[in-house]
């Protein structure tokens, strides 16, 4: 009698935790925006040309850096695709080595990175952060290849700082990427 209770406190002790574990998971997801939107990203070449932050609000970028030394992410074509989503909306992509800025309001967001693939591994892989937007801030994250596979395998989502940001604006193109389903 011992065991068998024993064995159902262990049951439903795990069935309640998966069931926390699943509803995580879609509560992070909601950050993204839908699936089935897809994007093409061309590539505009002016380097550097940052727009002022608006008046009561923030502006983020995210940089994608799977170019230059991550070679074996870009081959022939150019790179993957990286979605870019915010508070369960699609902002748009990145392609390779390039970046994308977007206006925020204050308060708490949350951002989310998808590799956009036609490989469901791929296309599972995702990022996720939260920021608190303060009004009239920058703020910069980046897109990179890694190989921990404990948090979503090949990609993360990580802050820079000011000083990385203006390298980078000076160096890679803005993506113009726009959505198809």
């Amino acid at each position: 009698m011992k065991r068998v209770f024993v064995l159902s406190a262990c049951l439903l002790i795990v069935s309640c935790a998966s069931a926390q574990n699943t509803l995580t998971v879609k509560q992070a997801e909601a950050a993204c925006g839908d699936f089935s939107v897809n994007f093409h990203v061309k590539k505009h070449h002016t380097y550097g040309a940052v727009p002022p932050v608006q008046k009561g609000k923030a502006r983020i970028y995210v940089f994608e850096n799977f170019g230059g030394i991550y070679g074996p992410f870009t081959g022939a074509y150019g790179g993957p695709t990286i979605r870019v989503g915010m508070d369960g909306q699609w902002i748009g992509a990145d392609k390779g080595a390039s970046y994308l800025h977007f206006p925020a309001t204050p308060g708490e967001h949350h951002l989310c990175v998808n590799w956009q693939s036609v490989f469901v591994g791929l296309n599972s892989l995702i990022w996720l952060t939260n920021v608190n937007v303060q009004a009239d801030q920058t703020y910069y994250f980046l897109v990179v290849p890694t190989q921990d596979t404990r948090n979503s395998g090949l990609l993360r989502l990580r802050p820079l700082d000011s000083d990385e940001a203006q390298l980078l604006l000076a160096e890679y193109p803005l993506a113009l990427p726009t959505a198809h389903k």
